[in-house]
Parts: structure tokens; C-alpha cells; sequence
């Protein structure tokens, strides 16, 4: 098992890019055939209802027979700065390591 921080995604591409045997995210080298055959099929579905299926019976086998991840949420942004780089806000829904900074400047009459 291994452990990943990441944003959420709408798309359900994340799965198939995280636990396909040959998905590019697949780090913990996860694979399982029957796994790999059910996450082309949500690739190739049309059809949101359709799609749910799908990736409900993915869900569900992951969590009850492999568990490959370790999955949390944590919704509070929790960025430090230092006291002379002024405007910073934190952006919602981005990550800590990727937030906008175009709105911010150093203070040059504080210690840097």
C-alpha cells in the first residue's frame, strides 16, 4: 500500500491512471486483471448512469479485496509564510505546492 497526496478529480481517468497495471501513476505497481478489464470498460461507456456502475463495482471490489491505497481528505489549506510576503491567500481548491501567487509582494521594510 502506498500513500499519495493529490487533488480530487472529477474524471474518473484518475483510477484508471493510478491502479492499471499499466497506468502511468501506478506507483505501488497495483494489478489486478479483472481490476484492468473494468476500468476500460469505464473509459469506454457512455453514458454517466452507465459509468456508475462501473466504477461503483470498481470501488467496492478495491475497498473490500485489495485496499492498494490509503485514501483521506483534509479540506482545511495549511500554508506557512513568512511575515514579510504580503497578499498571500490561500487558493481554494489547489494545493499548498500550487498556489497563485500573482497577487503578492515582499514587504522590503521587514527582515528577510
Amino acid at each position: 500500500m502506498i500513500t499519495l497526496g493529490q487533488q480530487a478529480a472529477a474524471a474518473p481517468a484518475l483510477l484508471y491512471t493510478d491502479l492499471h497495471t499499466t497506468g502511468g501513476q501506478n506507483y505501488g505497481e497495483f494489478s489486478d486483471p479483472e481490476i484492468d478489464a473494468m476500468l476500460v470498460k469505464g473509459r469506454t461507456t457512455f453514458g454517466v448512469e452507465n459509468r456508475k456502475e462501473i466504477y461503483d463495482e470498481i470501488q467496492t471490489k478495491l475497498l473490500e479485496e485489495h485496499a492498494p491505497r490509503l485514501w483521506w481528505h483534509w479540506s482545511l489549506p495549511t500554508v506557512g509564510h513568512r511575515p514579510w510576503l504580503q497578499g498571500f491567500r490561500p487558493t481554494p481548491g489547489i494545493t499548498p505546492t500550487n498556489q497563485v501567487m500573482n497577487s503578492c509582494w515582499f514587504d522590503e521594510t521587514r527582515d528577510i
